[in-house]
């Protein structure tokens, strides 16, 4: 009956184990980030969007509270600036 010699090598990853997970791990983050730049692209365009909805909004409600006239329509000087303001 023959016995084992014990060694003083440990049990782990071989070099090319070691290569393989690196390897695997590059190619699933080669997939996965041009989803999340495909995300990041979609809701900044989302919120430019919201961005314009508020700013067409405020135009209206301006609009409306000033005789049918958009903030560029009004050619203002000083004076007729706070006449505009005192009459709110």
């Amino acid at each position: 009956m023959k016995t084992r010699c014990a060694t003083n090598r440990t049990q782990g990853f071989t070099r090319v184990e070691l290569l393989l997970v690196i390897v695997v791990v590059a190619l699933l983050a080669a997939l996965l980030l041009p989803a999340l730049a495909a995300a990041k692209r979609k809701a900044a365009r989302t919120s430019c969007v919201y961005c314009l909805k508020e700013t067409s909004l405020a135009f209206r409600l301006w609009e409306g509270d000033h005789s049918d006239k958009y903030p560029m329509q009004f050619a203002l000087t000083n004076s007729e600036t706070v006449k505009l303001l005192a009459a709110r």
